[in-house]
C-alpha cells in the first residue's frame, strides 16, 4: 500500500516561487499595477469628494442687494430663503462687513483703500446649499427677485465640472478597477498554468502516491494568495507612501481648501479591504487554474 506523500504546501508553493522568478515576477506586477491603480483612484476620490464638499459649505450664490432695499424687506427675504429645501444657510453682508472684506483683500494697496467706502459697497446675500444639486433652483428663485436683487453671481461651472469629476472617478474608476481585475485574474490564471505544466511529472507522481487533488491544489493556492497580497502591498504603499510624504506641502499651498483629508481612521480599512481583495482576488486566480490545468 502506497505511503501518502506530506510536505508542507507553503514550502513548496515558495519553491515554485524561486523556480520561476520571472514568471513570479510578472504576476506580482500585474497585481500591484491593478492595486496601484485602484488605490489612486481611491485617494482621487477623497481630493475631489473633499473639494466638492468645500465648495459646498462655501457660499456659492452671491445675490447684491439694491441700495434702496430696506432692512424689513431684507430679513423677510432673508427668512423665505432659510426655509427652503436645500438651503444649508443665508449670511447677510452689511456695507460696513462688505468694506471690511475689501480692505483685507486690498491691504497691501493703500491707494485703493482710499477711493472706496461703505457707501458705494452693496449689501449682499451669501447662500451655501446643503448639496450642489439645490444651486440651480436656489439661483434661479434670487434672480427671479428683481425688486430686491441687482445681481447674482453664481459659480456654476465650477460646482458642477467638480460633481462631473467625483462621479466620474467613482463611476469610471469602478470599470477601470473592473477590468484590470479581470486582465490579472486572467494573467495570474496563465502563470499558474505554466507552472502546472512545468510540474506535471511531479504531480503525475504524487498522484500515483496518493495525494488528492486538494493537496496538489494547495501550494498554487497559496502562489495565488502571495500574487494578490504582495500587489495589494505595494499599491497601497506606493500611493500612500507618496501621500504621506508630499501631503503637508500640498496642504500648506491649497490652504484653505481641504483637498488632502482622509480620515486617520479611513486608511486602515482601505489597506484591509484591499488585502482582502488582494487575496480573493489571487486566490481565485489560482483556483481556476488549478481546476483547469489540473484535470488535464
Amino acid at each position: 500500500m502506497s505511503k501518502k506523500p506530506k510536505v508542507n504546501p507553503l514550502t513548496a508553493a515558495w519553491h515554485n516561487l524561486r523556480r520561476s522568478p520571472f514568471q513570479s515576477f510578472a504576476a506580482v506586477t500585474i497585481m500591484w499595477l491593478n492595486f496601484l491603480v485602484a488605490t489612486s483612484l481611491v485617494v482621487l476620490f477623497f481630493v475631489f469628494n473633499s473639494l466638492l464638499g468645500y465648495l459646498e459649505s462655501r457660499p456659492e450664490v452671491t445675490a447684491f442687494l439694491k441700495d434702496q432695499t430696506s432692512q424689513t424687506e431684507i430679513n423677510r427675504f432673508k427668512e423665505q430663503l432659510e426655509s427652503l429645501d436645500g438651503v444649508k444657510e443665508v449670511r447677510l453682508v452689511s456695507k460696513e462687513d462688505a468694506l471690511k472684506i475689501y480692505r483685507e483683500q486690498n491691504k497691501d494697496n493703500p491707494l485703493l483703500l482710499e477711493m472706496v467706502n461703505a457707501s458705494i459697497l452693496p449689501a449682499s446675500l451669501e447662500v451655501s446649499a446643503t448639496s450642489s444639486d439645490y444651486l440651480v433652483g436656489i439661483a434661479d428663485i434670487l434672480k427671479n427677485e428683481t425688486d430686491l436683487i441687482e445681481e447674482v453671481i453664481f459659480r456654476e461651472d465650477v460646482v458642477k465640472n467638480i460633481g462631473f469629476w467625483v462621479k466620474t472617478v467613482r463611476n469610471g474608476g469602478l470599470v477601470l478597477v473592473g477590468l484590470l481585475s479581470f486582465v490579472s485574474l486572467v494573467v495570474i490564471m496563465v502563470i499558474i498554468g505554466m507552472k502546472i505544466s512545468a510540474h506535471r511529472e511531479e504531480i503525475n507522481a504524487l498522484r500515483s502516491l496518493g495525494a488528492t487533488s486538494f493537496y496538489i491544489q494547495k501550494p498554487f493556492l497559496f502562489e495565488g494568495i502571495f500574487y494578490g497580497l504582495m500587489g495589494a502591498i505595494f499599491g497601497f504603499g506606493i500611493v500612500f507612501g507618496a501621500y504621506f510624504y508630499w501631503q503637508e506641502e500640498i496642504r500648506n499651498f491649497l490652504d484653505p481648501i481641504p483637498v488632502l483629508s482622509i480620515s486617520d481612521r479611513i486608511i486602515p480599512i482601505i489597506f484591509s479591504i484591499e488585502l482582502v481583495s488582494g487575496l480573493f482576488l489571487g486566490l481565485t486566480a489560482a483556483w481556476l487554474a488549478t481546476r483547469r490545468f489540473l484535470k488535464k
